[in-house]
């Protein structure tokens, strides 16, 4: 080859170097504008208040977190809220409560709300003794705490219209909060009482020189007495207890039947009546 088409050949290549470099150039500079042509496009839709300007972080996945948290946190609420609204109805409905029974199988008293009940154990076995036997000073005062003091109470006009009694009752003022009604006291107070009566007549020979119930006439005390007893026989035959009493051998007695009088009964809790009775009081116990 001589030197004219060596030169020749050698700008050819020369030539076809240089194209091949702008070309690539070229391409070069088009991505680069593209580059920048998406970046910009794609921080037109970050929302600035999503990014953590000091570390650059991208903060919508943490919100889009805490909106989940809540959402589920709402959702638990409100299953908890409707499981405990469905035991309140199953519980509702699924047998009566007490304060359904009482009003059920109850005359109205103002008292009802302090009606509680409670099983006891009954031992009242011939022999033994409590507080509220015999005579003196200490049966004197558990009598006196289960009647005298726990005073009488008042009703109020809508528990007259409930008791379908006549106004022209003896009327009472509450002199605690100025209120005006009717005077009353429980019915198991005036039972206690007759009770009471009964166990003093039983020591009549301690009881009358002290004066009281028994320091009237013969005639007057016969009447209060049989009052009594009319009293307690309603008031045992209404209640128709059907506790079992079961019966024993006693062998030390020719082999006699004793009977067994412990026993359980389903009893109104005492101690709540008696609190109601006294927290609502409006005057001494004065007679019965």
């Amino acid at each position: 080859m001589d030197h004219h088409n060596t030169t020749k050949y050698t700008h050819v290549i020369s030539s076809g170097e240089q194209h091949g470099h702008a070309e690539e150039k070229e391409s070069l500079m088009l991505r680069a504008r593209l580059s920048e042509e998406t970046d910009s496009t794609l921080l037109e839709h970050v929302d600035l208040h999503d990014v953590d300007h000091e570390s650059g972080f991208d903060k919508s996945g943490s919100r889009r977190h805490a909106r989940l948290r809540s959402v589920w946190l709402w959702a638990l609420h409100a299953g908890l809220f409707f499981m405990s609204l469905m035991f309140f109805i199953l519980g509702a409905t699924m047998g009566p409560t007490t304060r359904a029974y009482v009003h059920q199988f109850s005359a109205y008293s103002p008292a009802l709300s302090a009606v509680r009940y409670e099983t006891v154990t009954f031992n009242n076995t011939k022999g033994a003794k409590t507080p509220y036997f015999g005579a003196g000073a200490e049966a004197d005062k558990a009598w006196e705490h289960i009647t005298m003091h726990m005073g009488d109470q008042m009703v109020t006009e809508a528990d007259m219209a409930e008791l379908g009694k006549p106004h022209d009752r003896l009327r009472v003022t509450d002199n605690a909060t100025g209120e005006t009604g009717w005077r009353m006291e429980l019915a198991v107070v005036h039972q206690l009482h007759c009770l009471n009566l009964m166990r003093k007549v039983t020591h009549k020979d301690h009881y009358q020189p002290l004066g009281g119930d028994l320091a009237v006439s013969e005639e007057r005390l016969t009447r209060h007495l049989d009052h009594c007893i009319e009293a307690l026989r309603m008031k045992v035959m209404c209640e128709a207890d059907v506790g079992v009493i079961l019966y024993q051998e006693q062998p030390a007695d020719d082999g006699k039947m004793e009977p067994d009088y412990e026993m359980q009964h389903v009893c109104r809790n005492w101690d709540a009546v008696r609190e109601w009775a006294v927290s609502n009081k409006v005057a001494d116990k004065t007679t019965f």
